[in-house]
């Protein structure tokens, strides 16, 4: 006997078109096989969600700029490729862990079942299915997957707030481990007897902030050029005292050389 479909039923649908009526909230890839079959499973979910139609994965792939969608429905024959293979793909290849996956079966096979839920589908429904069925499926899927979402977004949020809290605490430890280190200088400065001493309290210092200093102390036509170890080579002594007149800042290469007057 022929079966009488509404008219809307029977014009395949435009690939890629979106039902008129949707909620924004929530939104489907259909891979289907047969476009009046497709047709009227849009048209039992026309006021629920919004439904984007595609042969299969490689044409769904082919639309740049493609979103998480909240639920594949999926095929297991398709008109291009394999349902169950195009599901591990989305898994594995698009990596879409939040999307729910709703495989629709021809037969009511077991070993179907199984394979579907091995390529990472979260639901199955066997044709022949009465609507309610499949409204009662996609409504669980899609809030499920809108839940996965939110705490993924929660994660997301939580872990950058942790590294954000975690470099503050980092740069206060560090400007607090520099003023602890200018602090004890100028301790020490102040029981410091000599200004060999005070060179030798500054080269300390620097050394700390994994910075390598040496002092050169000009007395008339003398001076004194000191480092942590005691070991200044000749070349950097004669270098601080070939810049004593160039001006209050050198730079020489890769090193920086401060002159100033103690009065």
């Amino acid at each position: 006997m022929k079966r009488s479909l509404p008219l809307s039923t029977v014009l395949p649908p435009k690939q890629g078109c979106k039902s008129e009526i949707m909620d924004p909230h929530y939104n489907a890839i259909l891979l289907g096989k047969d476009p009046i079959e497709n047709e009227i499973l849009v048209n039992s979910l026309n006021n629920y969600i919004s439904v984007d139609q595609y042969n299969g994965e490689t044409e769904y792939r082919h639309q740049e700029g493609q979103a998480e969608p909240d639920l594949f429905i999926i095929h297991k024959q398709l008109a291009k490729g394999d349902g169950v293979t195009t599901c591990e793909s989305i898994r594995k290849e698009l990596n879409y862990n939040n999307a729910s996956i709703l495989m629709v079966l021809d037969s009511d096979s077991v070993y179907h079942k199984i394979k579907c839920y091995e390529a990472g589908a979260d639901d199955y429904i066997v044709q022949p299915y009465h609507p309610e069925e499949l409204i009662r499926k996609v409504k669980r899927l899609s809030n499920s997957s809108i839940q996965k979402k939110n705490q993924s977004l929660l994660t997301e949020t939580a872990t950058n707030d942790a590294l954000d809290a975690t470099k503050t605490a980092f740069e206060a430890m560090r400007a607090t481990s520099d003023l602890g280190v200018v602090i004890k200088f100028m301790a020490n400065c102040q029981a410091s007897t000599s200004l060999e001493a005070i060179a030798l309290q500054l080269c300390i210092a620097t050394s700390s902030l994994d910075v390598t200093c040496i002092v050169q102390i000009h007395d008339n036509e003398a001076f004194h050029t000191f480092n942590q170890n005691n070991d200044v080579r000749q070349i950097e002594a004669q270098l601080l005292q070939e810049s004593k007149n160039k001006g209050r800042i050198v730079e020489e290469d890769n090193l920086i050389i401060i002159n100033f007057e103690l009065l």
